[in-house]
Formats: structure tokens, sequence, C-alpha cells
């Protein structure tokens, strides 16, 4: 009898364990050692499930891990997955739902860069089932949710709450006190009512905007699913981490490219076009962000919607990369375009109010605009091709490449320290051609410039900008000469600006600082060629201006520059004529 009981007691113990015990249990026992969890084992090990579809398991593990453990282990598995690996997971319905789950885990609590980095990419990822039509729809028209954090300063504040929903959908309320704040007025009248009285859902693929007031009034476009991340958050810190947006955005592969109309012969061009762009966008929202109130209260609503469209095209990069911004969402870029036009129309009706420090401000968002929209003028007639009638305009998953790597830390730093570099050095510019044009009309410039290269100088800003010399005080009309004719021959990438590194004349269009050094009255072949290759051994890069030289010395000079260069390291050195072949840096 004794036995029999026992016997029916190990039964019981054992079916309550087998009960307890479970696949996911048994997988987490795996990677745990004398209580420590080995979270990036772990994470590699449900990636592996996911990328087979098993999806319902690794939440279903996410589920059986502690609080603490879940947003790290969700980190390990996000650290793992490549980009392909991530839009397969996004393809099916249950794979958004985990990419949503391990979005809201890397949100709760203390943001760290990694974190960010990798909630960005999700959101990036699933971005891309979006159409960009009914996205466009969206930013432009949609809705603007104003965020305000609480303080003990802060009278009127704006908080949101926010909850992940079945379906993918996000549960998201304001207070009602947010409705009929004065302050708020603007972004109110874009969110239903009901918003702030019992909250409203939104669905997974909405693309909805956030007013950071903390932040200066930046607006960022993204899915719905960002209200869950926004709603985390209250230390300015933290939130000015998830409103960055990395300038670079999405690069699209050449097979994206093609499925967007564009030739494949023009794939290339249009990946250096889009990526140019997308950096160009981002030193503007950095000048623009240190720069946004005095913007508003010097230009009125002109600078207001032109701050507005900066912010749509700069999410929309983000989002899907500019060249799927440039291709598929005109009406975003006509609207940059015009507010555009507009602002620069208002700068000009007070622009001998401007004082220096505005001039640099203006000048350089007016530069680094037409350069954004003449990429997109170049990247969209790069796509001739219209898509039939019926034909998705989203991109198909086998055509994706994923989201580009957004940007660590240290190169956000190093993004913001070049913009405030090529503030100040637009500044020592422009003040530099202010004084030397006030003594020229005095006549008391030390220097005799000819009323030929006056008059070139004056014909066009950008003559100027280009020949002002830092190093001397005056202009080098000559060099501004050679560095257009270098630009416009393609011997230099343009567009070509002035460079005020120690010892090099110009800019090219990639930020490479270039020597210029051309021929005089007294020139010969042996004096050009120590002069230039004396350069390129100093490791600057030097456009030798061979121009006025027979065919004969120009070859010479270029035979005599190699063979003193022989097999030192040196800088690049490029010709001019173009016919001249290039030196290549070794």
């Amino acid at each position: 009898m004794l036995w029999l009981q026992r016997t029916a007691g190990n039964r019981a113990v054992a079916a309550h364990l087998s009960v307890q015990r479970s696949a996911e249990s048994d997988l987490i026992d795996e990677h745990t050692s004398w209580g420590n969890l080995a979270e990036d084992d772990l994470g590699r090990a449900l990636l592996a499930r996911a990328v087979r579809g098993e999806h319902q398991f690794v939440q279903a593990v996410l589920g059986e891990l502690g609080w603490h453990n879940r947003d790290d282990v969700s980190l390990e598995l996000m650290l793992a997955a490549s980009n392909d690996q991530l839009v397969a997971i996004a393809g099916s319905e249950s794979g958004r739902r985990l990419l949503d789950r391990m979005y809201d885990e890397l949100s709760e609590g203390n943001l760290s860069d990694d974190e960010r980095t990798q909630s960005d990419r999700i959101l990036r990822v699933k971005s891309q089932g979006a159409d960009p039509a009914q996205a466009q729809e969206q930013m432009l028209n949609g809705k603007v949710f104003p965020f305000r954090s609480s303080g003990i300063t802060v009278l009127d504040d704006a908080p949101i709450m926010a909850e992940r929903r079945d379906g993918g959908q996000v549960w998201v309320k304001q207070p009602v006190r947010v409705l009929g704040t004065r302050m708020f007025a603007d972004e109110v009248s874009t969110v239903p009512r009901e918003a702030f009285i019992g909250g409203i859902v939104l669905p997974e693929n909405e693309i909805v905007g956030v007013k950071f007031y903390d932040l200066g009034g930046e607006v960022v476009y993204r899915p719905a699913l960002f209200l869950v991340q926004v709603s985390h958050q209250n230390d300015t810190e933290t939130l000015t981490k998830i409103a960055e947006i990395a300038g670079i955005g999405l690069t699209l592969g050449t097979g994206a490219l093609v499925g967007l109309g564009v030739e494949a012969s023009m794939a290339a061009r249009v990946l250096l076009w889009a990526d140019r762009a997308a950096f160009v966008l981002g030193t503007i929202t950095t000048v623009i962000n240190e720069h946004r109130g005095e913007i508003i209260e010097r230009f009125g609503d002109s600078g207001r919607e032109f701050l507005r469209y900066v912010d749509i095209v700069h999410s929309a990069t983000a989002m899907y990369g500019f060249a799927r911004l440039a291709i598929s969402m005109g009406q975003i870029v006509n609207g940059f375009r015009t507010s555009y036009t507009n602002w620069r129309a208002a700068v000009r009706s007070v622009e001998s109010e401007l004082d220096d420090g505005e001039r640099v401000v203006v000048q350089q968002i007016t530069q680094q605009t037409d350069e954004v929209l003449q990429n997109a003028d170049d990247v969209s007639s790069a796509a001739p091709r219209q898509l039939p009638a019926g034909e998705p305009t989203t991109i198909p998953p086998e055509r994706q490449l994923g989201p580009g790597r957004p940007p660590t830390a240290r190169e956000r730093l190093e993004a913001n320290r070049a913009a405030r570099a090529e503030q100040a050095r637009q500044a020592e510019i422009q003040e530099g051609i202010a004084r030397v044009d006030r003594e020229l009309a005095a006549g008391t410039h030390r220097r005799r410039i000819s009323q030929d290269d006056l008059d070139w100088l004056n014909a066009n800003p950008r003559h100027k900008e280009i020949a002002y010399d830092p190093d001397i005080g005056t202009y080098r009309v000559s060099e501004a000469r050679q560095a257009i004719a270098a630009e416009e021959s393609g011997v230099l990438t343009g567009p070509v600006s002035r460079s005020t590194a120690p010892g090099t004349d110009v800019l090219d269009g990639a930020g490479v600082a270039w020597s210029v050094k051309g021929i005089g009255p007294s020139s010969t072949v042996d004096s050009t060629a120590n002069l230039i290759a004396g350069e390129a051994l100093a490791g600057r890069p030097c456009l030798g201006d061979l121009r006025g030289m027979s065919m004969r010395d120009q070859a010479a000079v270029r035979t005599l520059v190699t063979q003193q260069l022989g097999t030192r390291t040196h800088a690049e050195i490029r010709f001019l004529p173009p016919g001249v072949e290039r030196i290549r840096a070794q």
C-alpha cells in the first residue's frame, strides 16, 4: 500500500512538473548558467526562430522573461538581425506584431543609443509597407500631436499616453486640458476631439506627426507606433534622442530603384544623388533647429511654412529614402520648393535689415536647399516611366534592402561638429566679403582689382564666395574662375566652394579640400611640375590648371610630376583641361 501511495505521489509530481515546463522555459534554461542569462545567445537563438516564422514562439519566450531581461534580449535579437531578415519578418502579420512587441520593450525606461538605433530600424522597416501616396497625404494633412513635458515651471504641458492594441493598432490619448490650451491650437485642430476625452485607436501604418515643444517646435513624422515610445519618455535628453532622424535615411538597392522606374544604367548615379541630398538635409536641419525661433520671428508665416516642409522632407527621407521621396512623393517635393521660394522672397524683402549672423544662416540654408532641390530634380528625371494604373506603388519585399544603418552617437556628434564648422566657414567668408566690398567702395582696399574682375565678381554672389580667400583677406579671382571651370567640366564634383582649411583653396561637392595651382607669364614646365608635385607630397589634393600651355607642355608637366612623386605617398592630382589624365593618390 505504501509503495502504491509513493508511486502515485511521484506520478503526480511528475505530472505537475510536466505542466510547469515548456519549450519556451527550456530554451531560456539552455541559455542560463548559474542564474545568469546569456542574453546575446538567447537573442540570436530567437532571431533564428523568428526568421523561420515562429513569431508566436518568440513572443512567448519574451513573455516568460522578467521585465529586466525582455528589453535586453530584444536588443540582442535586433543587433544580430540583418536588414533582409527584418524585412522578411515584417512580411507577415505575426512578424509585424513581434516587431511591435520588441519596439515596446526597447522603448521603455532609459533609452540607450543602441536601443534608440534599433527601435528606429523597426519603424523604418514597418514604414516600407505603406503606400507612398497615403503616407504623403498623412504627412501633409494628417494628425499632429503636441508634446510638452511637465515640470515645476511648465504651466501648459501636453503629455501623450499611448499603448499597443491588438492587430497592430495604437491607442492614444491626451489630457482634456490640452484641448483648450491656446499654445497647442494648431495641432489640436488636426486631431479628433475624442483623443482628448476617451482616446482614439490608430492603425499601425498611419503616419502621424509629433510637435516637440521641448525641442523648439520640431515636428517629427513617424508611424503611429512612435507614439508609444514618446509616451514612455519625459526628460529632454531622451526626447532629443528619439526626435533625431538619421540624415542618411533609407538606402534603396538597385532592384528597388528599378521598381520605381529608374533605368538600371542610372541606378548608381541616383544613389549618389540621393545619399548626397540626405546628408545635406541633415545639415540643414541642424542649422534650422539652432535658429528655428528666430526664423519664425523674422520671417513670419513664410518662415513657419518653410520649416514645416523641411520637417516633412527630413522625416520622409529618413523613413522612405530620398530616392523614393523624389520619385513617388511629388506633392511633398513641390510643396517644399514653393515654401522655399516664398521664404526666399521674404528674405529679399528684409535683406538690408539682416545682421551678419543672420546673413550667414540664410546663406547656408539657401545654398544647401538649392542643392537638395537640384538632387530631387536629378533623381526624378532618372525615372521617366510612369507606373500603369493599378500597379502597386509600394516596394515589394523581394526588392527591398531594408533600412540603412542609423548613425552612431559618435557619427551624430561628428555631423553636428561638421555643421558648426560649415557655419563658421560661411561666417568667416561672408564677413570678409562685406569688409572687402566696403574697402573697394571707399577706395581703401590694399589690392587693385581690375574692372573686368569686379564685373565678374558682381555678376553672381557665388563668384565672391568662391573668390574670397581668408588667408590673404581679399579676392583671388583667378582661383575662383579655375574652380568653376573645374566644376563645369566635371574635373571636380560640384558644387565647389571656398575652403578655409590652411593651405587649401576650394572645397568640392564631396567636401574634399583642394589646393589650386595655375601658370603665370614666367611659368615653365619644370616650375609648374615642382609646384603641383610639392602640394601632392604635402598631402594636399591639387588641381593643376595647365590651360594656356601647349598640349606638348601639358603632357610634359604630367610626366615630370609623375617622376617626382615616384613611389612616395601623395595626394590626388587633377588637371585642367579635363583631357589631361589625373594622378591618383597613393
